[in-house]
């Protein structure tokens, strides 16, 4: 690694096999492994860890005591865990993220925002703009789609979904998957519509009346096949994106 165009502090340790881009700045006692690669113009403040195959885009900000490390998997060996954390992410303190147990990648998408203290489980895969707030803990193999939002203390089941700017609210343990463009608000209830005025989506009036059209279907449908094929028929964008949560999810929230 060569330090040239680069802001390390002499008490970081940075592997001399470790990647590092143009304009990178390296805090006081963080530790760089061999297999790590970052990308130009990211920030890591100090007491950072970066454990395994890890590949960090460009312009991402990771504030101290972040670790990023192996699974906490009991059948884990000594292959090299990977992770994935896309352009422009930033995470905030004391966040922990654990590598995959398989060939592909823990993976933070682009522009996601994870806050204070929260957990991201092995394999999981944050599409982009994702925000996890403070103390979210996600358990494996979670799957969360583009601009959804956890409330704080949340904790999602292992190998559950949330939709595309799906919402859950604050101190919610959700044990199944939750529809995209939907909220769950509640502990044992089911969900509500309200997220679809959130994150800009009240400003595309396409985007939202095609959403409720889809949400409608899944309040008034219960025969799995009749609501895949009107779905189908309606043949928005938003209504193939619930199409493929249905088809891929046989245990999520339904309406309240």
């Amino acid at each position: 690694m060569d330090k040239k165009e680069k802001m390390i502090h002499p008490s970081a340790k940075i592997h001399k096999k470790s990647i590092v881009g143009n304009n990178v700045s390296i805090g006081p006692n963080s530790i760089v492994g061999k297999d790590v690669q970052i990308g130009q113009n990211t920030i890591i403040e100090d007491n950072v860890r970066l454990d395994g195959n890890v590949n960090i885009g460009q312009n991402v900000y990771i504030h101290r005591g972040v670790t990023i490390g192996p699974p906490q998997h009991l059948a884990f060996k000594d292959y090299n865990h990977s992770t994935e954390i896309q352009d422009r992410t930033i995470i905030r303190e004391f966040v922990t993220i654990h590598g995959s147990t398989s060939e592909k990648p823990t993976k933070i998408g682009e522009d996601c925002y994870l806050m204070a203290f929260s957990h991201v489980g092995h394999d999981c895969k944050l599409e982009n703009n994702v925000i996890l707030t403070n103390f979210v803990q996600l358990g494996g193999h979670v799957t969360i789609g583009k601009k959804a939002v956890v409330g704080g203390g949340t904790m999602i089941h292992q190998r559950t979904e949330l939709g595309e700017r799906a919402m859950v609210a604050a101190m919610i343990a959700v044990r199944l998957s939750v529809p995209p463009y939907s909220m769950v608000a509640e502990t044992g209830k089911g969900i509500k519509i309200v997220s679809i005025n959130r994150r800009g989506m009240s400003d595309n009036l396409n985007l939202r009346k095609n959403a409720v059209q889809a949400m409608k279907l899944l309040k008034t449908k219960n025969n799995k096949k009749e609501l895949t094929e009107e779905l189908s028929e309606l043949d928005t964008n938003e209504s193939l994106i619930l199409k493929k949560f249905i088809n891929s999810n046989t245990k999520y929230y339904k309406w309240d």
